[in-house]
C-alpha cells in the first residue's frame, strides 16, 4: 500500500494505492456432480479441454481449477476538520 497526505488549513487531501495478488481454490460446496469440460465448453468459457467445474442451473460454466488474481485499488479523498 502507498499513502500519500497533504495538509492545507483543516482540509486533508490523500491518495492511497493498494495492489493484492494470489491464488484460491474455489469451494462450492456439495450438491453438484463434477463434469469435464469437452471442446465446445472450453472454447466458450476459457478453460483447458477437461478441466474440472459444473454446469450452473442457469447455465453459466463454474471451474474448480485453482486460479490467480490480482487486484488494484486506487483512492482519491478529501477531508474537512471542522
Amino acid at each position: 500500500m502507498i499513502s500519500a497526505k497533504y495538509f492545507i488549513g483543516g482540509a486533508e487531501f490523500g491518495l492511497q494505492y493498494e495492489y493484492n495478488t494470489g491464488d484460491f481454490k474455489p469451494d462450492f460446496g456439495s450438491g453438484f456432480v463434477v463434469q469435464y469440460a469437452d471442446e465446445g465448453t472450453a472454447q466458450s468459457v476459457g478453460v483447458p479441454v477437461g478441466s474440472p467445474g459444473f454446469r450452473g442451473r442457469f447455465g453459466g460454466w463454474n471451474s474448480l481449477l485453482t486460479r490467480d488474481f490480482e487486484q488494484q485499488r486506487l483512492k482519491a479523498y478529501m477531508k474537512i476538520v471542522f
